[in-house]
């Protein structure tokens, strides 16, 4: 049964991958794997805004000009939220003694682009609170997609690493988002189960060792491009020490433990709407 397992991994990693045949039939359906939470105690509302790029002026489903996401900060900050880094949160389910705000919130922003460093990261630290910026591998890589006069450029390994200094870095696999072939880390039609877990651990594993590299912290928290995901990239994640990860699914989350990091809800900021009314619309 090893055989079909990971043709270029070491015996250590096809052993901890064999008891994930348990999961293939879900992933072959198509099932997206939950997670249940503890009724012990109350849990953390956690609201987590997800943020693509973010520009000097311009609007968009998935593009947001810096004084629309200043206004959005400022609005969580004024009604009562406590943003927060996922650090804190593992560290409030871990049971560590900090007081915590009733309504707490996450800033995520997706793909890597260079303008969440020109302009996100300054409204972060002008108001003292944290982000989580997903990375692309691939594109830290090619120097056309690094063009830092392009208006949709990406950040290179220096902005990574500089921006590491203030918010999380995650991981948004190394070459699966703007994948031809396949979108995310869908299974192709056609393709073996042994080489669709080949493929994706290959280039999870990819992204890992080089945000580890770039930043001196290995990522514990994954992005998956276009909200796909499934029971075996969880599995996988888990294995690598990945305790949060990201969809597109929308929702605010109720955390009791630290298994209720995995598969957040998130909403898109749209950048066409205004803040208030985008806030009121989903009750943040």
């Amino acid at each position: 049964m090893r055989n079909i397992f990971l043709i270029n991994a070491d015996n250590s990693t096809m052993k901890k991958f064999t008891y994930m045949f348990l999961t293939v039939l879900l992933l072959l359906f198509g099932v997206g794997s939950e997670y249940t939470a503890s009724a012990k105690a109350k849990p953390l509302e956690v609201t987590v805004l997800m943020y693509h790029g973010v520009v000097s002026s311009g609007a968009g489903k998935y593009v947001i000009s810096k004084d629309r996401l200043d206004e959005d900060v400022k609005y969580l900050i004024d009604n009562g939220y406590e943003i927060v880094s996922v650090e804190g949160l593992v560290a409030s389910l871990n049971g560590a003694k900090i007081r915590r705000k009733e309504k707490l919130a996450v800033l995520t922003f997706d793909d890597g682009f260079y303008g969440n460093y020109k302009y996100a990261l300054p409204i972060l630290e002008k108001y003292g609170v944290s982000g989580v910026f997903s990375v692309v591998g691939s594109y830290m890589d090619d120097k056309k997609l690094t063009d830092k006069t392009a208006k949709y450029g990406y950040m290179d390994c220096e902005d990574v690493k500089n921006a590491s200094k203030y918010v999380e870095i995650a991981s948004h696999t190394y070459n699966l988002h703007g994948n031809k072939e396949r979108k995310g880390i869908k299974k192709l039609k056609g393709e073996s189960v042994g080489d669709y877990i080949n493929l994706i651990y290959n280039d999870f594993k990819k992204n890992h060792d080089k945000l580890t590299k770039i930043t001196g912290k290995k990522p514990y928290i994954f992005a998956y491009p276009y909200g796909i995901y499934n029971p075996i990239a969880e599995e996988i994640l888990g294995e690598m020490g990945y305790v949060c990860t990201l969809t597109c699914n929308e929702g605010k989350n109720y955390l009791r433990s630290i298994n209720d990091l995995k598969l957040l809800k998130r909403y898109n900021c749209d950048g066409r709407i205004a803040t208030k009314e985008f806030m009121e619309k989903y009750n943040i």
